[in-house]
C-alpha cells in the first residue's frame, strides 16, 4: 500500500475574504477551485513547506497563524493528507505562477464556485470558524471573553461555561 503524501494548505484571510486559486487546467483536478499549497519536501516541516509553496506559486510571503484542520483524501490518482493552517499575507503583490485564476471570497459564496473534491470538509468547517465570544458564568462574577474554536470544545465540555452569543 503506497503511504499518503502530506499537503499543505493556506487559508489566507484578508477582511473577511479568503484566497482561493483555480487549479492549472493540465492537471488533475484541472479548473477546480482550492487554497493554495502543494506538497512536502523530504525533511521539511509543514510549516517551512507552506511558505516555500506560498511565495513559489503566488510570490508573495506569509504569516502562519494556527493549524486549523487536518483532511485525508483519496481518489484514483492521489492518497493525500491535506494540514490547513490559517494565515495572513505578509507582503509582495500576488502574482499567479502555476494557476488559472484568484479569487478573494466570502465564506457565505464559496458554494458559487467548483472547489476540488478534496476541499469539502474544510469549506463546511470555515463557515463555523472564527471567533465566537462565550460567557463564563460563575457564582461570584460574570464577563465576557473572546476564544478561537480550538478551545470551543474545551469550553463546551466545562459544566460552569454557557455559550451566550456567536459574533
Amino acid at each position: 500500500m503506497v503511504k499518503s503524501a502530506n499537503v499543505v494548505a493556506a487559508i489566507i484571510k484578508k477582511n473577511n475574504q479568503y484566497l482561493i486559486v483555480q487549479r492549472n487546467k493540465n492537471k488533475h483536478l484541472g479548473l477546480k477551485w482550492e487554497f493554495p499549497g502543494g506538497k512536502l519536501y523530504e525533511n521539511e516541516s509543514f510549516e517551512e513547506a507552506l511558505k516555500r509553496e506560498i511565495q513559489e506559486e503566488l510570490n508573495i510571503t506569509i504569516n502562519i497563524h494556527e493549524k486549523i484542520a487536518e483532511e485525508k483524501y483519496q481518489d484514483e490518482k492521489i492518497d493525500i493528507i491535506l494540514h490547513y493552517y490559517l494565515c495572513s499575507q505578509k507582503n509582495g503583490t500576488i502574482k499567479l505562477n502555476e494557476h488559472e485564476n484568484l479569487a478573494w471570497v466570502e465564506k457565505k459564496d464559496f458554494e458559487k464556485y467548483d472547489f476540488a473534491e478534496g476541499d469539502g470538509n474544510i469549506l463546511s468547517s470555515l463557515y463555523f470558524f472564527g471567533y465566537i465570544y462565550v460567557a463564563l458564568v460563575h457564582p461570584v462574577f460574570i464577563f465576557h471573553v473572546k476564544f478561537s474554536l480550538a478551545i470551543l470544545n474545551f469550553v463546551f465540555n466545562q459544566h460552569a461555561w454557557k455559550a451566550c452569543r456567536v459574533a
